[in-house]
Order: structure tokens, then sequence, then C-alpha cells
């Protein structure tokens, strides 16, 4: 090499480290000191490049700092931050940033799987389930979704030290693949609170040591100063699932835990067999790009009651339903709006949660409440079909007992003109991912 080319390669070098300096300067940095803290002591190191492992956090903040409504908080709200991992939050700004959880993340999977926003300890606020997809290719076809793992959520754990062969398709379908055992991942240890185990590769990562940033040094520690401060506790099994990565077919180990999704990939490079999925994006994008459900209000006697609802005001929407749905808030259900006033029939295929149905006149007027009870597939008459006692243009769908426990009886009316005006936005049904034919069979 000629002193000409040295001196163009060097000066080449100096442009891209120059160029890579201006960019960082012009990103998000951590909004506040408690956050520079925690995202500097496991993500700092390998931004530095002085460990190659992967990110906790992020390469950085996609977001400045945000102002989010939180009861439980001074003043009613908290500030918070989003990174590609996950969000920190700091719920009290005069609480002592030595102990560990001065800042938290959020139950954000637990959000996303279950459909609802925490806006306070024991507070929330109903939206549609999350259907991004947990790893991989946003637009892959093949992997679990958020919705998919609520499907799964209630299913038992392995034997301890029981190898994990299990496979979990895009519907929800639990099956098994014994050459999975070749990697010999096995069920670690029981969660008892959620009964859940956390698979042996994750909770090696978990517990394990490598260099850490405290008070601006580099030291050997604990990841973690405790094992489920990222993650908090798992909520399904881990799974091998068929993800798609940069177009590619690829088997990986997915667990759902209620801050972050793991993820395994044994053909990785070693330390980056271990990934954190994009929670962080995933609920952002979800959170704010999809409006707050409206409200009908109901009127029986002197008492005007209020219930969120989604709005189901299409053909898709309203053959969907609440099917592959595993929980609702209290006060949520679904309205579907009809373009006129007919007999009705509702079945409850893939109804995983027992409703009330209110049967709702043009005027406004319920002139019945049925009982629909969750699904059976067990019984010689499933799925069961429930027809209205008369002409119907709009049918509610609640928690079983809502309208009873309320109050509310035939002969009440219902004001659903805001909520028809709101309509569905839009909104997609989730049977569009894990499908309107019957559930499939899992192992056991």
């Amino acid at each position: 090499m000629t002193a000409t080319s040295r001196s163009s390669v060097f000066f080449s070098i100096t442009a891209i480290v120059l160029m890579i300096a201006c960019t960082r300067g012009l990103t998000q940095t951590p909004a506040n000191d408690p956050f520079e803290s925690r995202w500097q002591r496991t993500d700092g190191p390998v931004a530095s490049g002085q460990v190659d492992r992967t990110w906790m956090w992020g390469p950085e903040p996609f977001t400045g700092a945000v102002t989010e409504p939180y009861l439980d908080s001074p003043g009613g709200e908290r500030e918070v931050q989003y990174f590609d991992k996950s969000r920190m939050e700091l719920n009290n700004p005069d609480g002592d940033p030595d102990l560990p959880w001065h800042v938290t993340n959020g139950l954000l999977v637990v959000e996303l799987m279950a459909g609802r926003i925490q806006t306070g300890d024991n507070a929330f606020e109903p939206r549609r389930p999350s259907t991004a997809n947990v790893a991989g290719d946003p637009d892959g076809t093949t992997g679990p979704t958020y919705a998919t793992l609520a499907m799964v959520a209630g299913h038992e754990p392995l034997e301890e030290n029981a190898l994990i062969t299990w496979t979990l398709t895009r519907n929800g379908a639990i099956g098994t693949n014994g050459n999975a055992a070749e990697h010999g991942v096995t069920a670690g240890p029981l969660v008892t609170d959620t009964n859940h185990r956390v698979a042996s590769v994750f909770w090696e990562f978990m517990t394990s040591e490598g260099l850490v940033s405290e008070n601006g040094q580099l030291t050997t520690g604990t990841l973690f100063v405790d094992p489920f401060y990222a993650t908090g506790f798992p909520i399904t099994e881990a799974y091998w699932s068929t993800v798609q990565l940069d177009g590619e077919p690829r088997e990986v180990l997915v667990q759902a835990f209620e801050r972050r999704v793991l993820t395994y990939t044994p053909d990785n490079p070693p330390d980056w067999q271990v990934e954190a999925g994009n929670v962080g994006r995933h609920y952002h994008e979800w959170r704010y790009t999809n409006d707050a459900l409206p409200q009908v209000t109901i009127t029986s006697g002197n008492d005007t009651i209020a219930l969120t609802v989604e709005v189901a005001d299409n053909r898709n929407l309203q053959r969907c339903g609440l099917m592959h749905r595993y929980s609702m808030l209290e006060n949520q259900a679904m309205l579907f709006v009809f373009n006129d006033e007919s007999p009705r029939s509702f079945f409850n295929r893939n109804t995983e949660i027992p409703l009330q149905l209110a049967w709702i006149a043009a005027d406004g007027t319920i002139i019945g409440l049925t009982d629909m009870v969750a699904a059976d597939r067990s019984s010689p008459d499933y799925p069961v079909s429930y027809g209205s006692p008369g002409p119907a243009q709009y049918v509610i769908e609640a928690n079983a007992g809502w309208f009873t426990a309320n109050g509310i009886s035939a002969g009440d009316h219902v004001d659903v003109a805001a909520a028809v005006e709101h309509g569905s936005q839009g909104a997609i049904p989730i049977c569009e991912t894990l499908g309107y034919n019957e559930k499939p069979p899992t192992a056991q």
C-alpha cells in the first residue's frame, strides 16, 4: 500500500467516524439521569463496543421524554421514554435513585396480549389486542403474534428439566418437534405466580454476569440486580416457532414475559443467541396509532351506565366478533352495528370467555338478554347458536352477567349514536391473523 492510499483510507475512516458522531448527536438521548444510568449499565458497554451481546434497551431511545397518565404518580402523570426493547418509567421523581425499582419498565407484553393500557396500579383503558409479530420481520406471516401468545398463556408447564420440543404456529396450534431436542434447551425454574417455567437458555441469560457500567466505571457484575427486573415473570411457556428473519425462515425459541419477549436463535453468534424482542417499538405503535374506544350509555330507570365498546360495523369484524379473546376489562364490550333491523343469530365458535348479549332494536331499546357460554369443544352441541327474541339492529357482547349485575334488563335504552359515528376506524379483525376456523388442538 502506498503512502497516498494509506492517507486516503485514513481520511475515509475519519469521515465515517465524524458522520457517525454527528448522526448520534442528532438522535435522542436518555431523558434524565435515572434513565441514563439504567441504559448505561447494560447497554452503554455494548454501544461503545466494549462488549458484544444483545441489547436490553436498544442503541438509543427513539422518543424524547413523554408524559403519560398514571393515577398513582404525583399529579396523575409520569415521565416515560421509549426504547426499541421496552419503556423506561419514572413513577416518582422524588424517590431514591439508588433503589433498583426507581426506574421501572412496564408490563408492556401483558398489555399487548390482553388489549389494555395500564393507567394506574389498578386502572386500565381497553384496546384491541396486538397482532404484531413478536419476533422477526414485521411483515412475516409464520411467526407468533402477541394475540397468538394470549391463546397459549393458560397452557400447563412442562416438568422441570424436560427438553423443550413444543412448537407454536401463528394460529395458536401447539405441537412437538423431536428434532428440537438436539438444542438441549430444558424447562427451568417454575414461577408459581404465573405457573410457567423459564427456559434454561433464558434463565442462564437472566442470571448471567458480564461487563456493566456502574458510576461511570466498567466492572464485572450481574446483568440485572434481580433476574426478573427487565423481563418480569414468564406468562407463557417457551415454544419453537418458524420466524421470518430478513425474508428467510428460521427456527426460533420464543417465550413471553410480562415486560419482554425473549428469543433464542441457535444459529446466531453465541453472544446474540438470546435476544429481546422490539417490545418498545411494538407497544408505542400499538398505543399511539389506535384511537381510544368509544362508549355507549345505557339508561335504566334513573341510572345511566357507560360501557366502552369496540365497534364491529363490517362483515369481517362481525364474523370474527370476540373470537380468540381470553379476557376483557369489566366495563368493556363489543357493539355490532347492522344496516337494518332483522332477526339475528350468534354462535360461540372460538369464544373463549362466557358472555352476555343484549339484543337492541333500531330505536335503542333492549328487547332481550341472552347468556352465551364459552366454547366447549367436547360438547356434541358445540358450537351453540343463540337467536334474538325479535328483530334487532344492534347487539352488544359484554362479559358474562354484566347487564344483570348492573340492573339492566329488557326495555332499558342504549344510546349508540356516538359509537356508531366513531365506527371501527379501519380496525382489522383478530381473525385475519388467527383464523376464522376452529381453534387448532394443542399438545398436552
